[in-house]
């Protein structure tokens, strides 16, 4: 269901590689949300799981004479509720979603006083300062234009940068869906276990990255072209 929406998208040309599935997932699970709401209007006896003086309220606002084969509107308060809760709850690292997290350049925000952030984790220490300033210009460019100014996100800008790299070390092309959102949290404790040590042996090294959704081969590839670190594989 998630690709045929997809596709259908897609298929317009002016929304092509501009709906992401994270989003058609989302809006899937706010209309599921708001279907108990109509379901009330014909369905006996009430949902149990409702709350009684919500569920006399729902139907109180049924239509007169209902007829159950046909579809009513969504409700007006539940939808957007939903909606602005979940973006609200993106913008503090707290999504639905495990794709709410990560790839969201969050490894861009600096640490505060009160906060060590992603970029001074110990692990993360050996990254290149001047990568962090490459990005901040490139997004500064592009801010600098009136009609792309704030909606090239560091998360796309990374994300174009890495399939470049990859073209320019003799890899292939791909394209990337464009539209990410930068992540406004990053916490140092994010990073503990995510990323692999040198001392881990094979089955550590399968594991954390089966966790992410990558096979052996998958590791096997990324640790090969990364000549920063080295593993004993036995």
């Amino acid at each position: 269901m998630v690709m045929k929406a997809k596709a259908a998208v897609d298929a317009v040309s002016s929304c092509k590689n501009k709906v992401s599935c994270a989003d058609i997932l989302t809006m899937a699970a706010r209309d599921v949300v708001q279907m108990p709401e109509n379901a009330n209007c014909y369905k006996n006896p009430v949902d149990p799981t409702l709350i009684p003086s919500y569920a006399a309220e729902l139907q109180q606002q049924c239509p007169k004479n209902f007829d159950p084969n046909t579809v009513i509107a969504l409700g007006p308060s539940t939808t957007g509720i939903f909606d602005n809760m979940y973006y609200k709850n993106l913008q503090n690292g707290q999504g639905l979603l495990t794709s709410d997290q990560g790839c969201d350049a969050s490894i861009m925000i600096q640490s505060s006083g009160s906060n060590t952030a992603e970029k001074d984790h110990q692990d993360n220490l050996s990254l290149a300062g001047d990568g962090f300033d490459m990005v901040n210009k490139a997004k500064a460019a592009a801010d600098a234009v009136p009609s792309c100014r704030n909606k090239v996100s560091c998360a796309d800008i990374l994300t174009m940068a890495t399939r470049d790299v990859i073209k320019m070390a003799g890899g292939p092309s791909y394209p990337v869906e464009l539209g990410r959102l930068d992540g406004l949290s990053s916490t140092a404790a994010s990073v503990n276990g995510k990323l692999p040590i040198p001392n881990w042996n094979l089955d550590q090294l399968n594991d954390m990255f089966a966790f992410n959704g990558l096979t052996q081969i998958d590791m096997i590839a990324l640790s090969g072209n990364n000549p920063a670190k080295q593993y004993e594989l036995r």
